[in-house]
């Protein structure tokens, strides 16, 4: 039995090694609805390049609407400044883009994203922070970060803009699990 134990013993400590080890490398699994599920790696941005499109990993601002979101449950604590953990998203407007969030859903360049009407209340019927703009021009260090699959996403629709600061870098799948139809 000893021996067994030990066995067991080796192989969490090696699956825990390896967890660490590919952090370090700068590999990160999203587990949530708010990008594919899958394994991402981190490219560190030095200076603010076409990320319109892309993944970015960012960490929040320290203020009240993501103060209830991680008090919620919506984003979890983490590393980030103030206890808050990482936010996975789709970068959706960049710099110059015109934005409009309204309750028809968030508009860039008077386009409509998909899946980005704004819920008044969660899913256990608490009340939404909302973030409202109409025709807000960004500014050089600010982005729209989105999901593009899924309706409960905790998103720019409820915390607004993000800023270049916050964004610890772009992250790019490796390998995502594909899905057969969004989730609505």
């Amino acid at each position: 039995m000893k021996q067994w134990m030990t066995w067991i013993a080796i192989f969490l400590l090696s699956i825990i090694g390896l967890a660490l080890l590919l952090v370090v490398m700068g590999f990160r699994i999203n587990l949530t609805d708010s990008i594919p599920v899958g394994l991402y790696r981190i490219k560190v941005i030095k200076r603010v390049e076409n990320i319109k499109q892309t993944y970015v990993i960012f960490c929040p601002d320290d203020k009240p609407v993501f103060q209830q979101a991680r008090d919620r449950g919506y984003i979890d604590h983490g590393l980030c400044p103030g206890g808050y953990g990482y936010l996975m998203k789709k970068v959706v407007a960049t710099p110059g883009d015109k934005v409009s969030v309204t309750g028809a859903g968030v508009f860039v360049n008077q386009t409509l994203i998909p899946f980005s009407i704004p819920k008044a209340r969660d899913g256990v019927n608490r009340t939404l922070p909302q973030w409202h703009a109409l025709n807000y021009q960004l500014k050089d260090d600010e982005f729209i970060t989105m999901t593009n699959q899924s309706v409960w996403s905790f998103d720019s629709r409820y915390y607004g803009l993000v800023r270049l600061s916050q964004i610890k870098g772009v992250i790019t799948p490796v390998w995502i699990k594909t899905k057969n139809m969004p989730q609505r």
